[in-house]
């Protein structure tokens, strides 16, 4: 429909379809589409590719067949958690037995339409009057055309378009539909370890560059400064965090005292143990041990910070002598007014320092480094994990060339069979028929029950079936549900691929409903026994608030308590991890952040703090100040500054996120894992190892319950640490606490941390609870 547009003699054409009376507007699908579209305009065809924002047609049409294939390929591999394999994540779909069944198949077929059922039907023809059958018409005919060369007479003739028939070329049809969608998820399986391979061979050659000692390593400024003015923070913090109360406001000067604080006193924050005063230390001759008293005076916004560090008073304090229950000797420090007080951080202000010193140097540098020892040693294991990728990676393609030898044979077979059921004149009918063709008849009772022997395969009902076939035909018509069921697949082959868990029975058709849109609210159930977990997955599950975030994962453990030197399970506890698929190819890294908030609190997603929420993203590079030196660091933030609580995660089948195409995600479940996983200590082998856990390596899914081990250590300060070695993949997981704070960490290696790192130690963490560098 043309439409001049005002004030301009320029004509616009407008797609006349999808009129809204109620709005006055058109509502066509070609605005909200992407990909090509022909649009005939007279005499001309118009093609139109319509892109999206920082993605091409080429780039959207690979997502659709990414989705396609996933799909195929997840409810099609039928295997049970505890025979996958990390480096066979393909699955042996077409096998030799499912060739095989293909073949029987089309031999049956074969002999089925060249010698098909025939039933004799009764008709009419013209015929000469010799041969004439008559009937009331041909007598009709005698009267009114007498000597006519031929009249109408009753025949017969072969009738081969019978219901036997019928259903024998649905099934055909319905096989042919299956192999076409295995074919063709065998290419794009194939090209996509081609890949793979490709990216771990060049990753391969970084390492074996950064460990030949020839090259240096580059630093990013924009990473370093980040830390630097992490730390300054820190100091302004800690100078800022004494708060006078109101009542000390107008106090007289007083004299000024400088005061080593040590830690607070149990249930009174404001009341502190005392190294030294004025640089006289204690326990001295004369007393045992020092406090000071602030809490009529002034408060701490963060009694951690002061841990450690130097007070600066000035004002008026009363001293007093005392002997406590212990007969220990104190000297305490009680403040009545106060004029200013600063608290100063010697350690971070030496640190700081340093940075300022390191800076000029890395500048002077070009910003490039050596390796650090421990460096070099997550190098190799890195090394030595993606060397193992790419062996499994090629015992996969050795398995997908025997589909790709055998699938093309059996396509053109069938092709040549429906062909045949055309050219008969047989038309398609999925109902049953009711004879006894399909018992008596040794072809169509042999083409039947291999045809169910195939279907079973699916493990898929008919419904489901149905749908997962006519979401072949689907094309890019809404990208951001694409987007959403498409990161739907990937979260169920990460955590039954991956993680181990195993899906419950019928899981498939719950699945296909979903993303084929016939159902929301859908839960997907998934257990490991072994580890006492189980987990639902909710597809746009509708929340108390009634908001309907579009994947919430609900991991249920134990509480496990400890009798007589021995644990027990006691109650049970659930912890939801929430999920939020956003197709948008504008995000900066400033709306990124501020929709993950929108989510988190506007929304409520997180039940009031109390669940983690993430946004999944497909825009690559959209941290636009990264505050990580790790791999993930410029698409991805885990929430390292807020605990852990939110982020977004960077998730797209295009660019790629990591080696795999899902580590940022794999590492974000692992994350979720790992925080609710438990170490159970021996008492019978002094604790050195534990008696139970249900830990799973971050990097490969391996277990305790197969050769995950573990060893319990110290470190220079003498808490407790745990070392995890996976040798199916080489990662090294040690598990230990914040100096600080006490809060739990975990140090993957270089590719699985999702903890700030140093920019210059990545394996040294930054603890996500109290910003500590350690």
């Amino acid at each position: 429909m043309p439409v001049s547009a005002p004030g301009s003699s320029q004509v616009w054409w407008i797609f006349a379809d999808g009129w809204n009376e109620a709005a006055g507007r058109y509502y066509s699908l070609l605005y909200r589409t992407v990909g090509r579209t022909s649009v005939s305009i007279g005499n001309y065809e118009l093609l139109i590719e319509n892109h999206s924002v920082n993605f091409t047609v080429d780039e959207l049409e690979h997502y659709l067949a990414d989705f396609k294939n996933g799909l195929w390929e997840l409810v099609l591999d039928n295997r049970s958690a505890s025979t996958l394999k990390v480096s066979d994540p393909v699955g042996a779909f077409v096998d030799q037995e499912v060739l095989s069944y293909l073949n029987k198949f089309c031999d049956f077929a074969e002999r089925v339409v060249n010698s098909p059922v025939i039933h004799l039907a009764e008709g009419y023809s013209q015929r000469p009057l010799d041969k004439v059958r008559p009937t009331t018409t041909t007598f009709r005919e005698l009267a009114t055309r007498p000597g006519a060369m031929s009249y109408t007479s009753r025949s017969r003739f072969d009738n081969v378009d019978i219901p036997d028939n019928r259903f024998a070329h649905y099934c055909v049809s319905r096989v042919y539909q299956i192999v076409i969608s295995l074919q063709r998820m065998v290419n794009g399986k194939e090209q996509l370890i081609v890949h793979q391979i490709e990216r771990s061979r060049q990753r391969l050659h970084e390492i074996d560059s950064q460990l030949s000692g020839h090259s240096s390593v580059a630093v990013d400024p924009r990473i370093f400064d980040a830390e630097v003015e992490t730390i300054r923070q820190q100091c302004e913090k800690c100078e800022r965090s004494v708060v006078l109360k109101h009542t000390a406001s107008n106090a007289e000067a007083g004299e000024s005292n400088e005061f080593l604080l040590r830690s607070p006193v149990k249930d009174s924050p404001d009341v502190w143990y005392v190294r030294e005063i004025n640089n006289y230390r204690f326990p001295n001759v004369n007393h045992d041990y020092a406090l000071l008293d602030l809490s009529s005076v002034a408060s701490f916004e963060d009694s951690s910070a002061g841990k450690g560090c130097k007070l600066l008073l000035v004002g008026t304090f009363q001293e007093s002598v005392r002997t406590d229950s212990k007969g220990r000797h104190s000297v305490k420090f009680t403040y009545q007014s106060l004029k200013s007080a600063r608290l100063l951080n010697q350690r971070l202000r030496e640190k700081l320092s340093w940075y300022y010193e390191r800076r000029c140097k890395l500048e002077s540098d070009g910003w490039m480094r050596r390796l650090t020892g421990d460096e070099i040693k997550a190098l190799r294991s890195e090394r030595e994990e993606i060397q193992q990728s790419i062996d499994g990676y090629q015992t996969t393609l050795s398995v997908l060339a025997l589909a790709k030898d055998g699938l093309p044979g059996v396509l053109k077979r069938m092709k040549r069979i429906l062909r045949e059921f055309e050219q008969r004149g047989i038309s398609i009918s999925s109902a049953f028929p009711n004879s006894m063709v399909y018992v008596s008849n040794a072809n169509y009772s042999s083409l039947w029950k291999v045809y169910k022997k195939l279907i079973s395969k699916t493990a898929l009902s008919k419904s489901a079936l149905d749908s997962l076939l006519q979401i072949n035909n689907i094309g890019l018509v809404s990208i951001a549900s694409l987007y959403e069921r498409w990161c739907l697949i990937r979260v169920v082959k990460v955590l039954h691929e991956v993680f181990g868990f195993n899906p419950e029975s019928g899981w498939q058709d719950k699945l296909v409903n979903a993303v084929s849109g016939q159902r929301h609210d859908v839960d997907i159930h998934f257990s490991a026994g072994l580890r006492q977990q189980e987990i639902v997955l909710s597809y746009e599950k509708v929340l108390e608030n009634g908001k309907r975030p579009d994947f919430v994962i609900d991991l249920r453990t134990y509480h496990y308590e400890k009798s007589n030197e021995s644990w027990f399970k006691g109650g049970t506890t659930s912890n939801q991890l929430v999920l939020d698929a956003k197709f948008r190819g504008d995000m900066s890294s400033e709306k990124m952040r501020e929709l993950v908030w929108q989510l988190y609190d506007g929304k409520n997603y997180s039940g009031n703090g109390k669940n983690p929420v993430f946004v999944l993203h497909p825009v690559a590079e959209v941290v636009d100040q990264p505050t990580s030196p790790l791999v993930w660091g410029r698409r991805s933030d885990y929430g390292h500054e807020h605990r852990h609580r939110y982020g977004f995660i960077y998730l797209s089948p295009v660019f790629g996120g990591g080696l795999s195409g899902t580590d940022d995600l794999q590492r974000l479940i692992g994350m979720f894992l790992q925080k609710h996983s438990v170490v159970l200590k021996s008492s019978e082998q002094n604790g050195d190892s534990p008696e139970w856990t249900n830990l799973v390596c971050i990097g490969c899914g391996n277990t305790a319950d197969e050769t995950l081990r573990l060893a319990l250590q110290r470190t220079m300060g003498g808490n407790a640490s745990w070392r995890c070695y996976c040798p199916s993949c080489h990662l090294t997981t040690v598990i230990t606490r914040c100096a600080s704070c006490g809060e739990a960490l975990y140090k993957n290696g270089n590719r699985w941390t999702y903890h700030r790192t140093k920019v210059e130690q990545t394996s040294n963490v930054v603890c996500p609870s109290c910003s500590t560098f350690l």
